[in-house]
């Protein structure tokens, strides 16, 4: 489902396309070749970190990984924030399921005021900034006082699924010219973006603090 309007809204999930054309963004559809994530995992192998962001069809590969033996050390993957919190704890248990048992929050409209730690703990450290709309640090590079467990990080999404209910797309306030221009006044106000979007980042059982 191509959209009109932006890339980054392009899908393979029908009920994501449902969503956009409500919001008054339909696109047009084409066929594209698939590739099968889990025999991709099978033939390259589990990566130490794996980054999922793929409009509507992110638990596709939770799936995926339910199917080897291995798990990443590390992953993160958007959050279903216009799911409310049902949707962001049936996330987090598919998680629990695949023996992930520490999470952060990471709202990505503020991945820019976020800085590398030197020395790295992962890799090298580049000295690059963070820009918005990046995915950020990752894996041991976020804050180790950070994590949290499955009860705590689904409490913590209480406002940002607040924040998507009352300010996010097809909402009032982002469809009317006078409400745009208050939640610009309120973002510079605040220094964030209103409403962000949120990425939930995962630490396997088996990796040591």
């Amino acid at each position: 489902y191509l959209s009109p309007h932006l890339t980054a809204w392009n899908t393979a999930s029908a009920e994501s396309a449902r969503r956009d054309a409500r919001l008054g963004r339909a696109g047009t559809t084409i066929a594209v070749a698939a590739v099968d994530f889990a025999a991709v995992l099978r033939d390259h192998g589990v990566p130490r970190y794996m980054k999922i962001d793929i409009e509507g069809m992110d638990r596709v590969c939770l799936d995926a990984l339910a199917t080897v033996a291995a798990r990443p050390r590390y992953l993160s993957i958007e959050a279903p924030t216009d799911g409310g919190l049902a949707a962001i704890a049936e996330e987090i248990d598919q998680l629990v399921a695949l023996g992930y048992d520490a999470f952060q929050i990471v709202g990505q409209g503020e991945i820019h005021r976020r800085r590398e730690p030197d020395p790295a703990r992962e890799g090298r450290a580049t000295g690059r900034a963070y820009k918005v709309g990046g995915s950020g640090p990752f894996g041991a590079d976020l804050p180790p006082g950070d994590w949290r467990d499955r009860d705590a990080t689904v409490a913590g999404y209480r406002l940002p699924v607040a924040e998507e209910l009352l300010v996010g797309p097809g909402r009032w306030p982002t469809r009317h010219r006078v409400g745009r221009a208050a939640l610009a006044r309120l973002g510079r106000a605040i220094d964030r973006h209103v409403p962000g979007w949120y990425d939930t980042h995962a630490r396997h059982r088996d990796t040591a603090p």
